[in-house]
Formats: C-alpha cells, sequence, structure tokens
C-alpha cells in the first residue's frame, strides 16, 4: 500500500486505489494466486458435487418415471366409463389418463401370418404413450418392437391390412422389457371415441405417483348383480415395480446433501478471506500508522480479496456447468443453480471474512504484531 497518500485520513482516488489493489495481486503480495487456486480447489469441488448430486437426483426421477412406474391401472371388465378416466387428467397431480380394452385382432399385409393384438382406447391415453406428442393425433399406434418387423419408418402414415383397407398410422411407441406389464408389446393402440365401458383405466401421476391411488375409483360405472352374488372387486396395480412401489420426489431431494455442501463452502471462503488479511495484519497496521484512512484500507481489502476469489469462481462455474451437462437428459439449470449459488455465496463469504480481518486490525498494535511475524 506503498502508493497511497500518506497525510492522516487522506482519501485517495478510487482508480488509485484499483491500482494499488493490483499491483498487490501483480507483485504476490496479498498471495492471490495461493488463494485462488485454494478457492478454486475446495469451493469448485463442492460447486461440481452440488451439480452432480442433482443430476443423479434427477436421472433417476426420470427413469422412474420413463419405466411406467409412476402408471396406476385399475381393471374392472366392462366396468370403466372412459371418459370419466379421461377427465382424471385434470386433477391435481395427475399428467395423463386414458381407458382401455381389447380390440379385434388385425392382420397387416406385410405380416400375414398371424394376426396382430390390437387395443381400443380413449383419446387421453395417448398422452401415455408419447406425452410430448401432439395430443390429438389421428391414428393407430404401434409398438416399436411391432413397427421393426413390419419395417414402419417415422414417416409411414399408413398401413395396409390383408383385406385390402389401410388404417392410418400415428406414431411408434416404445414398450422395452424392463418389468412393465407387457400388455401393449407387439400390439396395436387404436384411439376411439367409443361410449361402450372399458376394461382398465391408466393414470400417470407426476411428481407423487401415489396421488394416482386417490382418483382411481372415479371412472368406475355401478356395478348389477343378482341377488346374493357379490360383484367382483376392481384391482389396482403398478404397472412397474421394478424400481419400487413409490418416488417421493420432495422428500428425496430435501434429503439431498446440498446445504451443508454450500454452507461448508460459505464457511472455508470466510476463512480464506480472513486468513488472507491476518497474515498481512503488520502491514494494514502500519499503513494506518503512516496515515491512510481505514475506510481507504477497507475498501482495497475487499478489492484484492473479490478479485482472487472472481478469478477462481470463473474456471469453477465452467467446470461446474460441464459437471451439470454430463449425462444429464433434463434442463441443467436445475443442477447448475446450486453449485452457482454456492460460488457466488462463497466471493461474499470471502469479501466479508477479508473485511472482518480488517476491521480488527488495530494501530495501536502495531509492534504487537511486528513481535509476533
Amino acid at each position: 500500500m506503498t502508493g497511497l497518500p500518506k497525510q492522516r485520513g487522506g482519501e485517495p482516488r478510487l482508480d488509485v486505489v484499483f491500482s494499488e489493489a493490483w499491483r498487490n495481486l501483480v507483485t504476490g503480495t496479498s498471495r492471490g494466486l495461493l488463494l485462488a487456486l485454494a478457492f478454486f480447489c475446495f469451493c469448485g469441488g463442492t460447486a461440481v458435487a452440488q451439480s452432480r448430486i442433482v443430476v443423479d437426483f434427477t436421472n433417476q426421477a426420470l427413469a422412474f418415471r420413463a419405466s411406467g412406474a409412476a402408471i396406476w391401472v385399475i381393471s374392472q371388465p366392462g366396468g370403466i366409463n372412459g371418459q370419466q378416466c379421461d377427465n382424471l387428467a385434470a386433477a391435481p397431480g395427475i399428467l395423463a389418463a386414458g381407458a382401455i380394452r381389447p380390440g379385434p385382432p388385425l392382420a397387416l399385409a406385410v405380416l400375414p401370418s398371424g394376426p396382430i393384438n390390437s387395443w381400443q382406447v380413449t383419446p387421453g391415453f395417448t398422452r401415455l404413450l408419447n406425452p410430448s406428442g401432439p395430443p390429438n393425433a389421428s391414428g393407430v399406434w404401434l409398438a416399436s418392437d411391432l413397427a421393426d418387423r413390419a419395417v414402419v419408418l417415422s414417416s409411414t402414415t399408413s398401413l395396409g391390412l390383408t383385406d385390402g383397407t389401410n388404417m392410418a398410422v400415428a406414431g411408434v411407441y416404445d414398450w422395452p422389457t424392463d418389468g412393465r406389464l407387457p400388455i401393449l408389446a407387439y400390439s396395436i393402440v387404436a384411439p376411439v371415441t367409443s361410449t361402450q365401458p372399458y376394461d382398465q383405466c391408466w393414470v400417470l401421476a407426476w411428481p407423487q405417483p401415489e396421488q394416482a391411488t386417490q382418483v382411481l375409483s372415479l371412472p368406475l360405472l355401478p356395478t348389477v348383480t343378482g341377488a346374493g352374488v357379490t360383484p367382483a372387486a376392481p384391482t389396482s396395480a403398478q404397472l412397474n415395480q421394478t424400481l419400487g412401489t413409490r418416488f417421493d420426489g420432495p422428500a428425496r431431494f430435501a434429503s439431498l446433501p446440498i446445504l451443508p455442501l454450500e454452507l461448508a463452502c460459505i464457511v472455508v471462503a470466510t476463512i480464506l478471506g480472513f486468513a488472507s488479511i491476518r497474515l498481512r495484519r503488520l502491514e494494514l497496521a502500519a499503513n494506518l500508522h503512516l496515515g491512510v484512512a481505514r475506510s481507504t484500507i477497507n475498501l482495497q481489502v475487499l478489492i484484492e480479496t473479490t478479485i482472487w476469489a472472481l478469478l477462481a469462481a470463473l474456471p469453477a462455474s465452467a467446470v461446474c456447468l460441464f459437471a451439470a451437462k454430463l449425462g444429464n437428459t433434463a434442463n441443467c439449470w436445475a443442477a447448475l443453480y446450486p453449485g452457482i449459488r454456492s460460488l457466488v455465496l462463497a466471493i461474499i463469504g470471502a469479501a466479508l471474512g477479508a473485511l472482518i480481518s480488517a476491521v480488527l486490525t488495530r494501530e495501536n498494535h502495531l509492534f504487537h504484531y511486528f513481535k509476533q511475524r
């Protein structure tokens, strides 16, 4: 700080303070390179860990939903109101719902050796097959294994039957053998507008799949039986149980160690900032003795600390962005945000720690600092 005015209480221009702070960083007086490296290693590593934790959590959630584990099926042969089942999609927490029943076997002209199972579904059921597709696409849907054998491409708009008729093709859906019920494997799904009863109602509830069980009984039709005859009770089942019966997203996310890692990042950054000025307390006390205003010293300390913390946080943010994108099939911002927030708070913590250390430095302790150097 030799470049600052020496008169008691002098207030140098802001550009002079910046120039002196930069000189201290360049010459190594403030140990900026070493501090930036420590900040990058710990705070940057903590931010990357937070992003990877969120990526893993997101992938688990998407895998649970993609497997069909968030779909619940209520079965009551001839006892499901299709329109009411479709209307369940308007309930809170329900993303899609639709009813299904067996349809007539269909013989494709390209596969004349045997008929193919078909299913008649309500219009809302197509949202279960293709959540991101158009809601009102006309035509039938083919299972991917059937489409591969029939050489149906994404550009195919119609498919011929052995009786000479053609049926429009709306799209192809995946039905892997991952533990889900094989009901729609190697099948044709045909949306219909019939008011006849259906056999099953499928409900996709997310992010809390157990919400589906609260509405499954709504589309059931009244059952009429003879005297002394007990009607068969409807049954409900999860479409795929291999990943568990529920995925409590909010509870799982709340249990992630994001906050402890963030607090650790802030604490370490604050300690770095405090220690960086504590090691220079003799220099600061000497400048106070020479007449440099305390406000000037505090401002310079803040500038120096913010610069070396920013120089470390910028590459750390780039690494954090890479970590948030790596293997992430969802929007990376949700994974990037905790890491960036920790880095920003760490910069503030480092500056605050340095300021506290500067404020605690006393001019009248100059000779005590000299003896302890």
